[in-house]
């Protein structure tokens, strides 16, 4: 551990969207009280028909009026909300953007939730970067997965590009460009909603 604290420095953000968090229920999501269609609604809200709402990077409350809005989202003026992960006026960009600016990270890994097996997303920019950082990064990813099935874990098969060829992959870009476009940057999604014993392959 002494090593580890003389060679690396690391900085843990628990919660950059302070208010999903006040806004939620429960204090976690252990699949016991919620289906997941209700759970899915209360992540990203109620839309007038009566639907899940959708995924927006940015939308106003005037235009949409949802019946319930999802705790993923962050109001950021009366009448505004955002995605944190893909809008650069969330609490979660400014947070990136004072922490990339004040020390030279070289990893950068998302802790994220998801409706499948736990998996590992590589960034939307993976196929811009050269051979050399695309394999550090495959590495990286592969032995995460490697480490989860070892403890039993069900696991998505390959690390993967999320969203690609859709307008989503394009908004990750957007979200990161100029920022951090380089390699050292993976995400991993945990599934959400799910009691832990659904997590193990040998659970009873």
């Amino acid at each position: 551990m002494e090593t580890i604290n003389q060679r690396l420095f690391i900085t843990f953000v628990p919660d950059s969207n302070p208010q999903g968090r006040s806004r939620s229920p429960e204090r976690v999501w252990d699949g016991i009280h919620y289906d997941n269609e209700t759970f899915l609604k209360i992540a990203f809200g109620i839309a007038t028909d009566g639907s899940r709402f959708g995924r927006y990077p940015e939308w106003r409350f005037s235009e949409h009026k949802p019946k319930q809005v999802g705790i993923i989202y962050e109001q950021v003026d009366d009448d505004l909300w955002v995605e944190p992960n893909t809008s650069r006026k969330s609490t979660h960009s400014k947070v990136l953007d004072d922490l990339l600016a004040s020390d030279k990270y070289t990893h950068y890994l998302e802790l994220h939730q998801h409706e499948t097996d736990e998996a590992v997303l590589l960034p939307a920019w993976f196929d811009d970067l050269p051979e050399s950082e695309r394999a550090k990064l495959d590495e990286w990813a592969k032995a995460i997965l490697s480490e989860w099935r070892q403890r039993g874990f069900k696991v998505h098969e390959q690390p993967y590009i999320p969203y690609r060829g859709q307008q989503r992959q394009q908004f990750f870009r957007e979200f990161w460009r100029g920022r951090w476009e380089r390699g050292g940057w993976i995400t991993v999604e945990v599934r959400n909603n799910r009691h832990a014993k659904t997590w193990r392959t040998d659970a009873p």
